[in-house]
């Protein structure tokens, strides 16, 4: 997961496996909000243009 700073540039490796903690030492030293990049894509039900019955 990528984490990114919403108060400056700061953004987290991509390929390191301590993501969480450089963002959480990122908090602690500067006391910036840091927000999760989710890298997978969500499925949602395709769209039709049927309306319910009732």
């Amino acid at each position: 997961m990528v984490y990114t700073c919403t108060n400056c540039e700061w953004k987290s490796g991509e390929n390191a496996g301590d993501e969480g903690r450089t963002a959480i030492e990122h908090y602690i030293e500067t006391g910036h909000a840091i927000e999760s990049e989710s890298t997978v894509t969500e499925r949602t039900a395709p769209a039709t243009d049927e309306t319910p019955s009732e």
